[in-house]
């Protein structure tokens, strides 16, 4: 697995978007992972916070960059208003 993002949820690490899994989340809990909710869109190498208690995912790539951005509430990733500009990772592409 590599490219995805990871962050931290209560008692389990969240990994989402690895390449060639676009769009595929896993949990990591008790030395074992799990496949957990598919995002909406692919996110390879985006950025991956906890805000207001909830897992979002920012950019990435997916065929090309994105510029979506997501949020787990209730099991199921939801749409957030979209980026101004596609990002991957550190790199703002214009």
């Amino acid at each position: 697995m590599n490219r995805h993002s990871c962050i931290v949820e209560n008692d389990r690490v969240l990994l989402c978007g690895p390449q060639g899994r676009e769009e595929r989340c896993y949990s990591f809990q008790d030395y074992s992972f799990t496949r957990d909710e598919d995002l909406q869109t692919g996110h390879t190498n985006a950025a991956m916070v906890i805000y207001e208690d909830f897992p979002v995912i920012i950019g990435g790539a997916y065929l090309q960059y994105v510029e979506s951005v997501e949020t787990l509430r209730d099991g199921r990733w939801r749409w957030l208003e979209a980026l101004p500009l596609p990002m991957e990772g550190t790199v703002l592409k214009i």
